[in-house]
């Protein structure tokens, strides 16, 4: 199971509630198994998934990428990033992909719902 900082993923959660239209960036560093999170527009540069290794102060190649996407009613992870291209695919391995989901639902599930 991997790890993930609950103030990151309610900052991602109450973007999109706010703004449908936005979208949160999400990457897995693979040598400390932490999920970074941030809504792509709180992202200084709008570098997704490569700028936010950079505050991380993580390399590209430690790490995999995923897209956090509200479309409707509930928001849904997307297996896609320019990080996993490094290996090969632009999606990350998908027994790695469900690990993130499930420990995102957990965390997830743990948190009050906000007013929207």
């Amino acid at each position: 199971m991997f790890n993930v900082i609950p103030t990151e993923l309610l900052a991602v959660r109450e973007a999109l509630s706010q703004d449908p239209s936005n979208i949160g960036v999400g990457i897995l560093h693979m040598p400390t198994g932490r999920i970074a999170l941030r809504p792509f527009d709180r992202l200084r540069n709008r570098g997704g998934h490569l700028e936010l290794a950079g505050e991380c102060d993580w390399t590209p190649q430690e790490c995999l990428g995923f897209i956090v996407a509200k479309p409707a009613n509930e928001c849904v992870m997307v297996n896609l990033s320019q990080l996993n291209a490094t290996k090969g695919m632009l999606s990350m391995p998908a027994s790695t992909f469900r690990s993130v989901v499930l420990t995102l639902r957990q965390s997830w599930a743990g948190m009050r719902e906000t007013p929207g």
